[in-house]
């Protein structure tokens, strides 16, 4: 983002396989360079992902809510991914396309 001289990101798409847990509670920790106006997360647990159960999920979600996003749709469809998906999506609370950046709650 620095590079490219980019303030904020408006829609950000997370699907790398199981990595979403690890990278979300980094961002949490250490802090979003700008947080996304909205957030699709493709998250994955058992049985496909043995190392992520459903409170992973819960926490993923409690995480995202923290920084002033908001679950706004949750589907497990069978056919992209059985058992071991569910797919995400957030909006933050102040989300407007003319907005330059938001601020973690």
């Amino acid at each position: 983002m620095q590079m490219l001289q980019h303030t904020r990101v408006d829609v950000l798409k997370l699907d790398i396989e199981g990595h979403e847990h690890r990278v979300i509670a980094h961002l949490a920790e250490f802090g979003w360079p700008s947080v996304p106006g909205q957030i699709y997360i493709e998250a994955h647990t058992m049985p496909g992902f043995p190392d992520y159960e459903e409170e992973h999920v819960s926490r993923l979600i409690a995480t995202l809510e923290r920084a002033g996003l908001r679950l706004f749709s949750a589907e497990r469809p069978p056919a992209m991914c059985g058992e071991s998906c569910v797919q995400l999506s957030f909006i933050h609370g102040n989300w407007h396309p003319e907005t330059r950046s938001y601020e973690a709650a």
